[in-house]
This record gives C-alpha cells, sequence and structure tokens, in this order.
C-alpha cells in the first residue's frame, strides 16, 4: 500500500520547508524541500530523527481520528528508537 504524508514547518530564518513522506511497503521516505526555492525534492537517507518525530506526532493524530494504523505508530516508534 502506498501512502504518503506531508507538512509544513518555519525554520529559524523565516523561510517555510515542505516535507513529505511516503511509505511503500514498509519503508518509508522522506524528502523536503524549501518552498519557493527550488521545484526539486532532496531525499533523505537516512531520514533525521526530528523529520521521523514530527512524522509520528502526525500519525498519532491521525490515529486519534481513525486514519492510521497502531502497527504504523509502533514500527515508526522502533524506527526512531534505532537512530537515536
Amino acid at each position: 500500500m502506498h501512502r504518503r504524508q506531508g507538512w509544513v514547518e518555519e525554520l529559524e530564518d523565516g523561510r517555510k520547508r515542505e516535507v513529505r513522506a511516503s511509505r511503500m511497503g514498509h519503508r518509508w521516505r522522506i524528502q523536503s524541500r524549501i518552498r519557493g526555492e527550488t521545484k526539486e525534492w532532496t531525499e533523505h537517507d537516512p531520514p533525521a530523527v526530528h523529520d521521523l518525530q514530527a512524522l509520528l506526532d502526525l500519525l498519532r493524530r491521525k490515529h486519534q481520528r481513525r486514519r492510521a494504523s497502531p502497527t504504523e505508530i509502533e514500527k515508526l516508534e522502533k524506527w526512531i528508537q534505532t537512530l537515536a
């Protein structure tokens, strides 16, 4: 199953960073770009822990609305623990 999540975060200098996370099978892929500067997405492999934590927070909120499975959340939590 293909799954895509996205969010925007503001950087310290006021620019906005768009982040998207795609899941294909059992693997998450994190990409980002600075809004307005480029159309190219930069893939982060391995992804930064703060990006994975933001994705985990997003999935937890979606789980409260029954739009994400607890299994997804558990797998992502384990992955973050191995990177931290």
